[in-house]
């Protein structure tokens, strides 16, 4: 199962994405939700919504899921930025 960022997160990097690149705003969510895993955003939005049925994750279980979205865009910044300098 793929965690899903929270929609503002993935949302907030769409719109960074779409003023860099001049994309709409569709694509920009697409394009962020790629970078995630998902095949595009309505895939993420449908493994978000059908996690809102699950239980909620423990404090601890939330501490991961934020460590590891700040771990995945820093990973992801870091290979765009080598790529850009190549």
């Amino acid at each position: 199962m793929i965690t899903p960022v929270s929609p503002i997160y993935l949302k907030q990097e769409a719109k960074k994405l779409k003023k860099i690149q001049g994309l709409s705003m569709g694509k920009a969510l697409d394009e962020v939700s790629k970078k995630l895993g998902f095949s595009n955003y309505r895939h993420y939005l449908n493994v978000y919504e059908s996690n809102l049925k699950e239980p909620a994750p423990s404090k601890e279980a939330l501490l991961k899921m934020i460590s590891s979205e700040r771990d995945l865009f820093k990973k992801n910044e870091d290979c765009n930025f080598i790529h850009s300098t190549i």
